[in-house]
């Protein structure tokens, strides 16, 4: 994996904004960071086998996903500049201990507050702060819901429930004076990709779809504007589905289970962790990573770590390998039957593009 990650990319949209800006992104007057849901980077490189060229959105080098490489754990470390063990967003669903209740990120409101969940200052309040004008382009949905809230707050949302509404929009922010921060999210190649499979017609056809907005968008700029395209995670297509109520010596020690089917934090009953990390290393170990929660913070994969968030991480966590995925019908039975599954260490899940284009 390169170095540089999804953290860094508005810290160095940022540094171009007011004049520090480094090699990746020239000085701007205005910086447009276009994240397409589910643009790996591998998966762009493959549709080449069906004459799609989406080469030049792969001329620079490709960064990394934060992991788990799911949607809210990446938007989390996106729009925060910090890594999952900083932030503490640890999987699609995960438990809040000090809260008592389970969190899933795409579904949140209200509660729990999502600024107590997330409390850091976020990029677009920095740049907020610092004299930049700050526009959120995105489903309107999304305007206030509690991920935005979290990881996402600063700035005006204005909405766009289209590609033809983002690439609008988008024209007509690089319109506002500068300097001027613009972020503009689409989510329905993931969509697609997670119903159909990245191997589909319809994820074809909108993979086509979205270069040819991106190219829009990029003939949009003006002298000093710069367009950056990246993604928060890949995607591949599950082949086998391990049911773990299937398995009786999987569900034996289970307390309760959360993420996601390529990425399982599993809570034991009380007294029984290592119990559990035997029975799942032993049942598994062919067909995922296994870890105890001491071995999982351990590796690094969530980088720098806080230990306040030690509750969130389950005692066993079990990431698929290959294209097996760790299906539930108790606790997500309807995305564990999804075609297109992410949130593994794979290539193809956590290699996103860097795409640097200026006017």
């Amino acid at each position: 994996m390169t170095t540089l990650d999804l953290s860094h990319v508005l810290p160095i949209a940022f540094d171009a904004l007011v004049g520090t800006a480094k090699d990746r992104i020239p000085q701007s007057n205005a910086v447009v960071v276009l994240l397409i849901d589910g643009l790996g980077a591998l998966n762009v490189a493959n549709a080449a086998h069906w004459d799609i060229d989406g080469s030049w959105l792969l001329q620079q080098p490709a960064i990394s996903s934060t992991f788990p490489s799911t949607t809210p754990v990446s938007l989390a470390s996106f729009g925060t500049g910090l890594a999952p063990g900083q932030h503490g967003f640890v999987g699609a669903t995960f438990l809040l201990p000090e809260f008592e209740e389970f969190l899933q990120p795409l579904k949140w409101q209200e509660t729990p507050a999502p600024e107590m969940v997330q409390p850091h200052e976020t990029w677009f309040e920095k740049a907020a702060a610092a004299g930049c004008a700050v526009t959120r382009i995105g489903p309107a949905a999304y305007a206030q819901s509690g991920l935005t809230r979290a990881a996402l707050r600063g700035g005006v949302h204005v909405a766009a429930d289209s590609l033809t509404e983002l690439v609008t929009n988008i024209a007509v922010s690089l319109k506002v004076s500068p300097p001027h921060l613009i972020y503009a999210y689409y989510p329905t190649l993931d969509k697609l990709g997670h119903v159909f499979g990245v191997n589909s017609q319809e994820w074809r056809e909108e993979l086509h779809r979205v270069l040819l907005a991106i190219e829009e968008i990029r003939d949009s700029l003006g002298s000093h504007q710069t367009l950056v395209v990246t993604a928060d995670h890949g995607m591949l297509d599950i082949e086998n589905r391990v049911w773990i109520e299937d398995v009786p010596q999987l569900m034996r020690d289970v307390r309760f289970i959360t993420g996601e089917p390529r990425m399982r934090h599993v809570f034991a009953q009380a007294g029984n962790a290592s119990a559990l990390h035997r029975a799942w290393l032993t049942a598994l170990s062919d067909v995922t990573d296994v870890y105890s929660r001491d071995e999982f913070i351990a590796s690094g994969l969530l980088g720098s770590w806080n230990s306040q968030f030690a509750g969130r991480i389950g005692d066993v966590v079990a990431i698929a390998r290959g294209n097996n995925s760790l299906a539930s019908r108790t606790v997500d039975e309807r995305v564990s039957q999804l075609v297109g599954n992410h949130g593994g260490t794979s290539d193809v899940e956590r290699l996103i593009p860097f795409a640097v284009m200026a006017g």
